[in-house]
């Protein structure tokens, strides 16, 4: 499979460097780690992601909704709008995603969250109207012969990133997501393969509080 977009790299090369810096400007260590059961978090932001099989960088509005079952167990759901692609004629006018599953958490000491997961997925699509440079473009592009009907697609996907819990209402965050999938349409069916990457600001408050929690919280005011 060849990736044609040089973008991938690039953001594996920055999720690599980031993580680090992280630790080590802000690895607050502690007797204690920072996430356990009740702890809900959620985020909104801008993502990005490069596809397998088409060019250009997609965007898209992300949000996720995430609740601590224990220390090292979520149960996390996410959703991508999709709203445009830049270098690159893009291959779909709709690709906007659901996705809910598990996230599994390693144990530190401290506000650090390193997490790995697998959710599966649904999206709803639809094929891109290619534009003809002439009436010979029938004659080989197949996608001249679709209806571009929108369709629900199923997807899966794994996971990983980390959340650092900078203080008791909002955290860090970088999330980067591995998705695989088909477009099944009245064609023959495209790839949804593609590498999606979100960091930014996230919100978090406990819905069971816990006390020692309560008693550090009460040491930072």
């Amino acid at each position: 499979m060849t990736i044609k977009s040089s973008g991938i790299p690039f953001f594996i090369l920055m999720f690599q460097l980031i993580i680090p810096a992280v630790i080590n400007q802000f690895g607050i260590v502690s007797a204690q780690q920072f996430i356990n059961k009740g702890l809900l978090r959620a985020q909104g932001n801008i993502s990005s992601g490069v596809m397998f099989k088409s060019p250009g960088t997609n965007i898209y509005l992300h949000g996720d909704l995430e609740y601590y079952l224990e220390p090292g167990i979520s149960i996390r759901s996410e959703s991508y709008y999709f709203l445009s692609t830049f270098n690159g004629e893009p291959a779909f006018s709709k690709n906007h995603s659901n996705f809910a599953g598990v996230m599994y958490h390693f144990k530190t000491n401290g506000k650090l969250d390193p997490y790995v997961g697998i959710q599966p997925g649904i999206a709803l699509t639809q094929l891109s109207k290619p534009v003809l440079l002439s009436a010979d473009t029938a004659s080989w592009s197949p996608y001249t012969v679709s209806s571009y009907p929108v369709n629900f697609s199923p997807l899966f996907s794994a996971s990983a990133g980390f959340n650092f819990y900078a203080y008791k209402f909002f955290n860090l965050f970088v999330h980067l997501k591995y998705v695989t999938g088909k477009h099944l349409s009245d064609i023959q069916p495209e790839s949804l393969n593609e590498i999606k990457l979100t960091f930014g600001l996230g919100w978090n408050i406990w819905l069971i509080k816990n006390k020692l929690k309560v008693s550090e919280n009460n040491n930072q005011e």
